[in-house]
């Protein structure tokens, strides 16, 4: 349901949510109303485009352990082996097996996997973790950037930049609004989190246009809230 009264929206969101919404406009409440569905919908692309994106991410991670390891259901074996995972990554994984347990779902690899968050698949790249699996995962991004003397692309690297990305995907969850600088309508760090998704789409040697239909209106939607 859409609202295109300002104070009826008010008693949905709240006023002081939609404070922001009208300071960003200058206290123009039809604007306010456009931007708070535009960034509505800039929230609904980009978490369909990070959904695409972690089912990659996790499927290369897989494929890669279950050959390293000559198991598919490396993780669930690995998990059971004592320090293999650090304890916030083991944690993760007992949760999703309780809560697998109580939805009397049946435990395999496939079904493991599929439970597990995107921080879990970001927390692969920590020290502890990208130790214990090899040193080798970054393989999964043949291609990487090289480097520089400044600055050295290693698995920190990748941590990080996906970090980034889990950043945005929390955010979004938790219904932060994604068009602010502060309190200035900006879509600049939207930007360069749905850049740096691409870039690292590269990494993995993947073509995401063959396989992504909404990126056009990802940029629309953008491009609407810079001209609001």
């Amino acid at each position: 349901m859409r609202y295109s009264n300002y104070d009826e929206l008010c008693l949905i969101v709240s006023e002081e949510a939609m404070t922001r919404y009208l300071d960003a406009t200058n206290s123009d409440k039809d604007k306010a109303i456009i931007l708070y569905y535009l960034n509505m919908k800039l929230c609904k692309e980009l978490y369909e485009l990070l959904g695409f994106f972690e089912h990659n991410l996790r499927t290369k991670i897989q494929n890669f352990y279950a050959l390293q390891f000559s198991n598919p259901d490396w993780l669930y074996h690995n998990y059971q082996k004592l320090n293999f995972f650090d304890f916030a990554t083991k944690s993760q994984i007992e949760f999703s097996l309780a809560k697998m347990q109580e939805k009397h779902i049946r435990i395999s690899s496939y079904t493991l996997i599929s439970e597990m968050s995107f921080g879990f698949w970001r927390s692969l790249f920590n020290k502890a973790n990208y130790a214990a699996g090899g040193k080798t995962l970054i393989k999964i991004f043949p291609n990487r950037p090289k480097g520089t003397p400044k600055i050295t692309i290693n698995h920190s690297y990748i941590y990080n930049k996906l970090t980034t990305v889990n950043k945005l995907r929390n955010q979004i969850a938790h219904y932060e609004p994604l068009c602010f600088d502060k309190n200035t309508k900006s879509t600049q760090y939207a930007r360069s989190v749905y850049a740096l998704i691409f870039e690292v789409f590269t990494w993995m040697n993947l073509d995401q246009h063959k396989f992504i239909d909404n990126l056009t209106e990802i940029e629309t939607v953008l491009n609407e809230i810079d001209a609001l």
